[in-house]
């Protein structure tokens, strides 16, 4: 157990290069799990964080020779250059990007209650079986693809993994994993569209995301089940309601006791859904899409913000020993006043 400032990133898996955690107080670690702390008093540990959480992942993928990361090693954290202004304004910095992430959280609580609060108001609607109202399928065993199928960007199509889901069901479509178009051919079942919901079924159970338009041809790793709402089904309205607390309790309930829960795709068609009419469904799916879209609006102003003050600091920098130290910098403090 540990009582102090710090950041966390994993060691390995699917989370390698893109999960991080800044914890102030107390807390525990699991096995490969790197563990930054002790800041020299000229560096601010949440701002360390902001930085280290945005060009990490660049900075692994730099090193190895392979398309996705299995692991980090020591020297790829010990040896990074880390670009920092003077405290007093990276002080400025961290308290701007604070108080857009409280921003965003405060409209996910508001969207969380509202969500459950709504879904649980089911006078006149009906129950039906997740596996009467969508197409559910997922990677046929034998069609796994093996390390030798993985490829560059622009050589093949993204195969989503739980990684790419972030917690408030948006999918990632940037740091992907691909896979030869060859391998994404001999499953055309499990072609990813538009309006397609992945629901994670093994390992981080019922972790769920709404696919969006894309821009690349894409399918999905074997973690994951395919639903495709039937033509009475919002699809978005379905999403919603597969991330109540009443069907994550549900989904987390039907694992295997194996090292790895995992959820028989079986099983999860039995989940009761609980529904409106098509009508109904559209008006509700689109008031939370509306509340999500502006959650979605805070976080670009979030990266914008924060690009503008990368640019800056990259733009006039200057070498000292290993690390780059931007020491006369004006910042755009009042982007987003």
């Amino acid at each position: 157990m540990y009582d102090e400032e710090a950041v966390l990133t994993v060691g390995d898996g699917v989370g390698t290069g893109k999960v991080f955690h800044y914890v102030n107080g107390k807390y525990d670690l699991h096995q490969r799990v790197y563990r930054c702390f002790g800041f020299s008093k000229d560096v601010s540990a949440k701002y360390f964080y902001y930085y280290f959480s945005k060009n990490f992942y660049d900075r692994v993928m730099q090193m190895t020779a392979k398309t996705s990361v299995d692991s980090v090693r020591y020297e790829m954290i010990s040896d990074m250059n880390f670009i920092y202004p003077s405290l007093d304004e990276q002080n400025k910095i961290v308290s701007k990007l604070t108080n857009i992430d409280n921003l965003i959280t405060l409209h996910q609580k508001q969207y969380s209650i509202k969500i459950n609060f709504l879904l649980n108001i089911n006078i006149t609607w009906e129950q039906r079986k997740l596996g009467d109202i969508v197409y559910l399928r997922g990677r046929i065993g034998f069609r796994g693809y093996k390390r030798t199928d993985l490829v560059s960007e622009g050589y093949g199509a993204i195969t989503f993994s739980p990684a790419d889901i972030d917690d408030d069901g948006h999918l990632k479509l940037e740091n992907n994993t691909y896979i030869s178009f060859d391998k994404y051919e001999e499953s055309p079942e499990i072609k990813v569209h538009e309006g397609d919901i992945l629901f994670t079924k093994t390992a981080s159970i019922g972790k769920i995301a709404y696919v969006p338009k894309l821009r690349e041809k894409s399918t999905i790793n074997p973690q994951f089940a395919l639903l495709t709402p039937n033509n009475n089904i919002d699809n978005y309205f379905l999403f919603l309601s597969l991330r109540t607390e009443d069907c994550l309790t549900y989904a987390k309930n039907i694992t295997g006791g194996s090292t790895i829960p995992t959820m028989s795709q079986e099983k999860l068609k039995e989940m009761d859904i609980i529904l409106p009419d098509k009508e109904e469904q559209k008006k509700i799916g689109q008031y939370f899409k509306s509340i999500d879209n502006l959650i979605t609006l805070h976080q670009r102003f979030y990266y914008l913000f924060k690009a503008v003050n990368d640019l800056i600091i990259k733009s006039i920098s200057v070498f000292s020993n290993s690390c780059i130290i931007c020491k006369y910098v004006f910042w755009v403090v009042v982007i987003l006043e």
